[in-house]
């Protein structure tokens, strides 16, 4: 419904769109310096920047496997009579109201590999990979989930749950180093 409002954004390439996609991400982890140093943030960012310019996944991305994104995080997300709601559903940012499919269950699936534990992600990414009958690039996880988990350190830091934003920053940490290998 909203395509033709966004067509600007359906219309870049993948590279592109990360490019300023890592940014606004960047400006979102400038909202808590107390926390997430500038110089930290920068540092994740650039390193994110450099795997998109260069990983043949976002050269090689078709524009038509875009698709309209919600706040699909964990706290947006109501089971009620066993069916999946969403509340809260617009991302605050422009630019994050597209994104890829393996994003869109990357945000979810971060959450709960954060939360609860890793086996619960495995298990979304298994079953997107059967139903899209698609094999999901190791490394594109990784960059997918800590761009997911970029989002949610200073938005839980906000929140004052610091002990969430914690996790939520060292997963994005320690995910990255699997981009540089």
């Amino acid at each position: 419904i909203k395509r033709t409002d966004m067509e600007d954004l359906f219309d870049m390439s993948y590279v592109d769109f990360d490019l300023q996609n890592l940014e606004s991400t960047r400006e979102w982890l400038y909202m808590t310096p107390d926390f997430i140093p500038k110089s930290e943030a920068d540092s994740v960012i650039d390193k994110l920047k450099t795997f998109v310019a260069s990983y043949p996944f976002f050269k090689n991305f078709k524009n038509d496997g875009y698709l309209a994104s919600i706040d699909n995080h964990t706290g947006n997300i109501l089971f009620i009579d066993n069916k999946v709601n969403f509340i809260d559903s617009m991302p605050p940012m422009r630019i994050w109201r597209i994104q890829s499919e393996a994003y869109s269950i990357s945000r979810p699936a971060t959450d709960l590999e954060v939360l609860v534990g890793k086996e619960y992600a495995d298990a979304m990414f298994s079953k997107f990979e059967e139903v899209r009958n698609t094999k999901l690039d190791p490394k594109i996880r990784a960059y997918l989930q800590v761009v997911a988990a970029l989002i949610q350190a200073p938005y839980m830091y906000v929140l004052k749950e610091t002990e969430f934003a914690q996790k939520f920053w060292d997963f994005a940490k320690k995910r990255i180093q699997e981009i540089d290998q």
